[in-house]
């Protein structure tokens, strides 16, 4: 939602994932992708999802429907 103001990207999520490095950058919800070098901690969340916290201090929930993709591709 961005009131009057227009995205700094005028793509998509999906458009961005698809040309991003998978080796570097996650999707870990329907709004957030991140990025993996930038990890400093994992922390067990509600109902079995993860939540990150990244470098600089902001946390980020995974979603239950990724959380198991996140796993495999951590080897948590």
């Amino acid at each position: 939602y961005f009131q009057k103001f227009k995205p700094l990207i005028p793509r998509t999520l999906n458009h961005l994932e698809e040309r991003l490095d998978k080796r570097i950058f996650f999707r870990v919800n329907r709004q957030q992708i991140i990025n993996l070098q930038y990890i400093e901690k994992i922390d067990p969340y509600f109902q079995g999802s993860l939540k990150v916290l990244l470098k600089g201090g902001c946390e980020i929930e995974i979603s239950r429907r990724q959380t198991q993709k996140f796993r495999e591709r951590l080897s948590l």
